[in-house]
């Protein structure tokens, strides 16, 4: 569960984060747990983001089924 200051997150060149590197993400590491999948999208965002003044709020909850 996300919230769209995520996937709406603009970077230095104006692209989007977008709904489907966030879905390639999770995809490439449906087998780490939650709190290592968290981690992994946390980092991309940071990469992606490069310090650009956010300016939505970003909720991010990683729920597995077990």
């Amino acid at each position: 569960m996300y919230t769209d200051g995520i996937t709406e997150l603009i970077n230095r060149k104006g692209k989007t984060f977008g709904e489907q590197r966030l879905k390639d993400l999770v995809i490439k590491n449906e087998n780490k747990k939650s709190e290592e999948l968290t981690e992994i999208i946390l980092e991309e965002i940071a990469k992606f983001s490069r310090k650009v003044n956010l300016e939505d709020d970003m909720t991010l909850a990683v729920i597995k089924k077990i």
